[in-house]
């Protein structure tokens, strides 16, 4: 991933309360935390005589509201909401939705100039049913973080140690925080991390926000400045709940699912195959469904299956009719030689060879796939998902009419849990009957 972007994103999990709380009195429920102390978070906050601000900072706004969920192919939000990015160069930027396969409805984060990461934010909404009274709304949500969020997060990891568990107010709502600390396996990167339930006054529906920041890179050099510093912080201290437009569909059994694939997308294990979103339609030509062919191709290299892993490869590769479903008129007969050209010189025959074709190395075991249209690509915007994640070269090829209009494209990554980029491959498509690799076809029109 890379570049800068000017809007965040926010995903969509819901917990059900009878699948997060194995009882329905949080009173006697086993295992649930005592009476939790309220601790004053100070990011960005601004004290006057006789008044206090609370998120002042430069940024901008990023709205997730119904349009937001229509654009990018999400269930609606129950609990929509808008934060405020600050301005940062090394700023990247992923939507969640059905056309990236990505499970949150968004994930920001900043890196280095050598794109190492310095800190990784996630968005889900999640649903705590009011009770009794606010203090035991607080306890499950509590529960919550303690017993699902944190084992998710840090299954990955080495060493991890929940530190607190505390109350807190943000911009005028209750909120519940987990910290907690863990270590990269193998090395000696060592992460903060910090679960934030936040729950409106009067409705069950809710936001988590989730991040990790690592302890030399980040200003989050001490357990103390998780009160007080932090690009992450910033952006968490800066959401303001949004009256609700639409009635959005019940929590069940299916959105749990998908909040747990968001959890444990954080922590780089591999995600569900198949798991769609309540409301949109099962494709097989969808993110999620090439995200799981691609868990498979990999799990195949790591067990040495390379008959499976050849046949999903040999899978993938065009001939001239299904290269045809990618192929705009703007590809004179020269330039259709030449892209034909390139496929032919790829195997085509045994197993070895194609088997390595699209190899990762082992280490980077999280899948993501990043999907824009021709129509996107071509226009490249700052911040979008073409800009972030495809080539210029593709972009040239969408401008100059040679992918055809209409089309959805895909980036297929490796990455390690953790990295912000990784290995990464080029133009997959739906071709109406199984996915294609158009690929790096640019190498081949010089």
């Amino acid at each position: 991933m890379k570049r800068t972007v000017t809007c965040s994103l926010l995903a969509c999990l819901i917990l059900p309360f009878s699948q997060v709380c194995g009882q329905s009195d949080p009173a006697v429920e086993v295992g649930r935390p005592g009476k939790l102390a309220f601790k004053e978070e100070t990011v960005g906050v601004v004290r006057g005589p006789g008044f206090k601000a609370e998120g002042v900072f430069m940024g901008t706004p990023l709205v997730l509201d119904e349009a937001y969920a229509a654009k990018h192919d999400l269930p609606a939000l129950q609990a929509p909401f808008k934060v405020v990015v600050p301005k940062d160069n090394n700023l990247y930027f992923l939507p969640g939705g059905n056309k990236t396969g990505v499970p949150e409805l968004a994930r920001l984060s900043i890196a280095t100039e050598d794109k190492k990461a310095v800190e990784i934010l996630r968005f889900v909404t999640m649903t705590i049913p009011l009770q009794r009274t606010s203090e035991d709304r607080l306890v499950v949500c509590a529960n919550l973080l303690a017993t699902k969020a944190f084992p998710q997060i840090t299954s990955n990891y080495e060493q991890a140690r929940q530190l607190d568990l505390y109350v807190t107010r943000i911009r005028g709502n209750d909120a519940v925080c987990l910290v907690a600390e863990m270590v990269k396996p193998g090395s000696s990167e060592s992460y903060w991390v910090k679960a934030v339930g936040m729950m409106p006054a009067n409705s069950e529906n809710g936001v988590m926000a989730f991040f990790m920041a690592d302890k030399q890179l980040s200003e989050i050099k001490t357990q103390a400045d998780l009160l007080t510093k932090g690009f992450s912080q910033k952006v968490i201290h800066s959401l303001e709940f949004l009256p609700v437009t639409t009635v959005a569909d019940a929590p069940s059994s299916e959105g749990y699912r998908s909040a747990s694939e968001a959890l444990r997308s954080w922590a780089g294990a591999a995600a569900q195959a198949g798991t769609t979103p309540k409301g949109v339609a099962a494709s097989p030509g969808n993110a999620n469904s090439l995200k799981a062919l691609f868990e498979k191709y990999h799990a195949a290299l790591m067990t040495q299956d390379a008959a499976t892993a050849a046949l999903i490869v040999r899978d993938l590769l065009p001939d001239e009719t299904r290269l045809q479903s990618a192929i705009g008129g703007g590809a004179t007969p020269e330039i259709w030689a030449k892209i034909k050209a390139f496929h032919d010189q790829l195997p085509k025959a045994g197993d070895a060879a194609l088997a390595k074709l699209l190899a990762a190395k082992p280490a980077q075991t999280m899948v993501e796939v990043h999907g824009a249209t021709t129509e996107e690509i071509a226009q490249y915007a700052e911040g979008s998902v073409a800009f972030a994640e495809f080539p210029s070269a593709a972009r040239d090829l969408a401008k100059a009419g040679i992918l055809k209009p209409g089309v959805t494209f895909f980036e297929v990554e490796f990455l390690e849990p953790g990295a912000e980029s990784g290995m990464k491959y080029h133009l997959f498509y739906w071709d109406g009957a199984s996915w294609s690799m158009l690929g790096p076809v640019w190498r081949g029109l010089k």
